[in-house]
């Protein structure tokens, strides 16, 4: 991977139109000194995704994604770092510079280690083409004649590359040639096997290539797999005669992890993106029924659990994911895998819900049967993860007993503090106490609060809820799920500055729009404080009322009660609350960079790229950095 001088990244930054660029992607509108627009990577209503053209930077408060002209290229595309600084420099009109010479030892290895996979790459390419090949043939009327039987239709034969693997022990190393040389190749690629017990690519006989080398696929429908950006690097196969296994992939190799690709995603995507919305289902031919059927934004696992990787890929796209499974007991273990999965860290603005089959049957048997409106049927009814996630653990409990009421609680408890969002925990909190009879906070093993919380900072002044400016009397909060801790707490000073004093938003907004608070309550509540200040103007405090939740407004209450004081310096006070935030937030970001590239053992261009940012970002804070005793 090149590596390019900090200097031409940012001189191919300056050259780049930011707001022309997203506005290829999304409607943007003037607001202010920056633009906004409907996020073009998640599921919103209202525009939450900000432009700043003239800092060349943006920033979606609904999923987080920000950057610059690269970064978005790269989320929006699916570039990897290297293709998204070509392509603007293309465009730009910039002429790439040489490697720098400091790394040239390492980019001859990786020039070298992409050389190698283009090999692969193109191997696996003959390959798929001699399957198909093979499918028209003759000796393919068997897999022609399957393939009418379950209704697949031509257009969808070649949409997908499907193809014929022959009966036979060797007619795809023979067909490159046979030898040692075909057999190394294609046992790399994953579509050679050698035989237990033998040397590799040696015969009985001591010649080279014969007899210990054999085709992974025979008389096997073949389906070619794909990564996201549309690279062949694997392929799944369908036996054609009785036997096991029925289905077979590719082995992990070079260019194939099964856990990091789902099958039809690089196909799927635009629709994917169109309808906001995910289908997940097992089987190849499953997905391929329900994309013939109009479901062109269905994804398959190949097979295997789903895995951290492969939500990661769909969150990027979609914020919903409609899992559909049998009925039977394989069905209903593998969603359960999928919700433990799904829960691990779920953050607000994401759904999750699942498809349960008639048992025995699969989505293929059941779209080409009932056909599209009665599947779509499915989809409108499907089960909520909150609805799957009591059902599976409520079952065998006598839920009309305390005993039963109580076993189920602990067993939820420990998925719900999984859950990475605490305002979201707490909402499941809440809706689960609602349906036995608790509270939310008894759900979560907390004690409700049934009292005012004192002020967190000692000395601050007040004595609980409207005992200070912007407090509401005779309201409780509901229970915190992060406790705020005593001593000088940054995050909840910065946001009760902004809740009391929203004018003084717009001379830091650059700033404000950059943080990223560690709490995501409180970050949610940042974000919806900025936009509303620029909506209210002068005014002072903040309406709650405006707020969007009841939970944010509650949130909202006990931070101004823990917060009482008014400074005497508001935007001095600010400055420094937003200077402390900052730089937590950036060392944060370095450590977890460090600990990303140690688990790595290395650092990539991109990481490298993100380090400097974070430095120059310090060092930028440092020459603005003001003396501020308020905040000590």
């Amino acid at each position: 991977m090149a590596r390019y001088p900090d200097s031409f990244l940012d001189r191919l930054k300056e050259r780049v139109d930011l707001v022309e660029l997203i506005g290829r992607h999304l409607h943007l509108k003037k607001k202010g000194s920056s633009w906004v627009g409907l996020c073009p990577l998640n599921n919103e209503k209202t525009p939450s995704f900000n432009v700043r053209g003239d800092h060349g930077y943006f920033k979606c408060f609904g999923c987080d994604a920000k950057g610059d002209a690269i970064d978005f290229l790269m989320h929006i595309q699916g570039l990897p770092f290297q293709d998204a600084v070509e392509t603007l420099a293309r465009e730009a009109g910039l002429e790439l510079p040489a490697p720098d010479p400091r790394s040239q030892r390492q980019s001859r290895d990786e020039a070298a280690q992409r050389a190698q996979r283009q090999q692969l790459q193109e191997l696996l390419l003959a390959a798929n083409r001699y399957f198909q090949t093979q499918l028209t043939a003759p000796a393919g009327e068997v897999a022609r004649s399957y393939l009418t039987r379950r209704g697949v239709q031509a257009a969808t034969i070649q949409k997908f590359g499907l193809g014929f693997a022959p009966p036979g022990w060797r007619n795809l190393i023979n067909h490159f040639g046979g030898g040692a040389a075909a057999a190394e190749s294609l046992e790399k690629v994953g579509l050679g096997v050698v035989r237990d017990g033998e040397s590799r690519y040696r015969g009985e006989s001591g010649r080279t290539g014969e007899g210990n080398v054999y085709d992974r696929f025979r008389n096997r429908i073949t389906f070619p797999i794909h990564d996201h950006r549309k690279r062949l690097v694997g392929f799944g196969g369908r036996l054609l005669e009785p036997g096991e296994p029925k289905y077979i992939n590719t082995p992990e190799t070079e260019l194939y992890q099964k856990g990091r690709i789902l099958y039809g995603l690089d196909q799927a995507q635009p629709a994917i993106q169109r309808q906001k919305r995910v289908l997940v289902v097992e089987g190849y031919l499953d997905m391929i029924a329900l994309v013939e059927h109009g479901f062109d934004h269905t994804v398959a696992t190949l097979g295997t659990a789903l895995t951290a990787e492969h939500l990661q890929l769909l969150w990027r796209r979609c914020h919903h994911i409609t899992f559909c499974f049998d009925g039977d007991i394989a069905g209903r273990k593998a969603a359960w895998r999928a919700l433990e999965r799904v829960m691990d860290g779920l953050v607000a603005d994401r759904r999750i819900d699942f498809i349960f089959l008639p048992k025995g049957e699969d989505p293929d048997q059941v779209v080409r049967r009932e056909g599209k409106e009665r599947f779509q049927g499915y989809l409108r009814n499907a089960q909520p993860l909150l609805d799957f996630l009591l059902a599976g653990l409520s079952e065998e409990l006598p839920m009309d007993t305390p005993e039963g009421v109580a076993a189920l609680v602990h067993r939820v408890r420990d998925h719900l503090l999984k859950v990475g969002d605490p305002l979201l925990q707490g909402l499941f909190a809440d809706e689960i106490g609602r349906r036995v009879g608790l509270s939310g906070a008894q759900v979560l093993g907390r004690l409700a609060i049934t009292r005012p919380p004192q002020p967190l900072t000692p000395g601050r002044g007040g004595h609980g809820i409207g005992s200070g400016r912007g407090g509401h009397a005779g309201r409780h909060p509901a229970t915190f799920s992060r406790p705020m801790t005593a001593g000088r707490n940054f995050e909840q000073l910065l946001l009760a500055i902004l809740l009391r004093h929203p004018r003084v938003v717009q001379p830091l907004e650059d700033d404000l729009t950059r943080l990223e608070l560690e709490d995501t309550g409180l970050n949610a509540l940042l974000h919806v404080c900025i936009r509303l200040a620029g909506e209210w103007g002068e005014q002072a405090p903040l309406p709650l009322e405006q707020l969007p939740s009841p939970e944010m407004r509650t949130l909202a209450q006990t931070i101004l009660a823990a917060e009482e004081g008014n400074p005497e310096d508001v935007a001095r006070e600010l400055e420094g609350c937003l200077d402390a935030c900052l730089r937590r937030g950036i060392d944060r970001d370095i450590r977890r960079l460090q600990e990303k590239a140690r688990a790595a053992g290395n650092w990539t261009d991109q990481e490298l790229m993100q380090l400097s940012g974070y430095k120059k970002e310090k060092a930028r804070l440092d020459r603005k950095r003001r003396v501020a005793p308020a905040v000590h």
